[in-house]
């Protein structure tokens, strides 16, 4: 066979060589980090869809079967229910002493008028009183029951009622007895803010809504 000629070695072809090699390993290792970074990706993606199987099991687990998710379960604090119908029958109790006002005053104006020949405008200060001044208390309730809280406030508005009557029951004249009124207005709109509150708090929520409106119905008392 005859032998092929020896062919000169350039140095233009060895360079073209040496950068067609280098780039076919560059491609090489491009390639390499990019499956490289999908295999991250999926392994990610992997471990992060497993950690929320596991969350849903176990949040399947802890949630009970039986519990409504409209109605919000009682507060295993809020005592049995003879004790709540006790507490809210006692913070009910204030708002009774709107609907005796009310009762009682209507009275004892004609009276007044007689004894103190009061004019008309006398009498309806004297029958109107109470309830201007029980709007100021109750808007000063808010602040009251946050410093002192609930059960305190209920007692701080008894003292003032107690405080307002015992005026009004030794009053001599008309300026008096408007003082005595105006101690029993704030100590009326702070109980009859706080006690809704305070049954709302500590009734259970199934019975949230029955024991809120017995305030009302005290009052008609």
């Amino acid at each position: 066979p005859k032998e092929m000629p020896d062919r000169e070695v350039n140095g233009d072809d060895v360079a073209k060589s040496k950068n067609a090699g280098k780039r076919l390993s560059g491609m090489v290792s491009k390639k390499e980090k990019r499956a490289k970074s999908d295999d991250c990706a999926s392994e990610k993606l992997r471990l992060k869809t497993h950690s929320n199987e596991l969350d849903v099991e176990g949040s399947k687990e802890e949630v009970p079967e039986n519990i409504n998710s409209d109605v919000a379960p009682a507060s295993p604090r809020c005592g049995p229910l003879i004790y709540m119908v006790a507490l809210a029958s006692c913070a009910a109790l204030n708002s009774t002493n709107v609907g005796f006002d009310i009762g009682v005053s209507a009275g004892v104006a004609v009276a007044l008028k007689e004894a103190w020949q009061l004019t008309d405008v006398q009498v309806g200060l004297f029958l109107g009183s109470i309830q201007f001044v029980a709007a100021i208390g109750a808007l000063c309730s808010d602040r009251v029951s946050d410093r002192l809280g609930r059960r305190r406030t209920f007692t701080v508005a008894q003292i003032v009622l107690v405080t307002g009557l015992l005026v009004c029951i030794t009053a001599g004249s008309f300026a008096v007895i408007m003082v005595g009124r105006f101690f029993l207005g704030i100590g009326v709109g702070l109980s009859m803010a706080i006690g809704p509150l305070y049954i709302a708090e500590v009734s259970p929520s199934s019975k949230r809504g029955c024991f809120s409106a017995w305030p009302e119905v005290a009052t008609n008392f």
